[in-house]
């Protein structure tokens, strides 16, 4: 069990997955550790929008305009906000450009564990 994301199994068997395979890479292949800790960002946006009843399962609305619409309404700090677009931004660097290094994907993977615990 992973010691960063295992109070996650319980209650997002999805976001303990995604976590613990960013961990389990990021030293070896830090570019699908920052894929997965993207997918870790995307997957709980979507759950705290869906908590939130602003979340449309029906629409194609992207990570990037769903954060933007739970800053607004204040349903995310800004802090918070910010820590979810730090790991989008690195995440699709990764995805496009195959980009990513161990100290980015730590970073990433620090960053996501944050966001579990809060």
């Amino acid at each position: 069990m992973s010691a960063n994301f295992g109070h996650l199994k319980e209650i997002s068997p999805e976001l303990y997955r995604l976590g613990t395979l960013a961990e389990r890479f990021f030293a070896e292949d830090p570019n699908t550790s920052l894929i997965k800790s993207r997918q870790f960002g995307e997957y709980m946006v979507k759950e705290i929008a869906a908590l939130s009843g602003v979340y449309d399962s029906n629409g194609r609305e992207a990570t990037h305009g769903l954060l933007r619409r739970l800053a607004t309404q204040q349903v995310l700090p800004r802090e918070v906000s910010d820590i979810f677009h730090a790991i989008r931004k690195r995440g699709n660097d990764a995805a496009h450009s195959l980009a990513g290094s161990p100290a980015e994907a730590l970073a990433a993977l620090k960053f996501c564990r944050a966001l579990g615990v809060w």
